[in-house]
């Protein structure tokens, strides 16, 4: 697992999407999380991931129209 953690707002901006998608992500188990000084963290390994995942779907259903 990779030791490198980001904010939310931090990590929307390296994948692209929004903070309710992260958010999603999170609560769905995709995306391992720790809190540091009040502040959610994600892991960026499992960001990337989950992201990479998630745009293949999107290609999947785009191309069943």
């Amino acid at each position: 697992m990779s030791d490198q953690w980001a904010s939310v707002p931090d990590a929307c901006r390296l994948v692209r999407v929004t903070p309710g998608t992260v958010y999603v992500w999170v609560h769905r188990g995709k995306v391992a999380t720790r809190h540091e000084c009040g502040r959610l963290l994600v892991n960026v390994a499992d960001l990337r991931r989950a992201e990479a995942a998630w745009r293949v779907r999107l290609r999947r259903r785009a191309a069943k129209v």
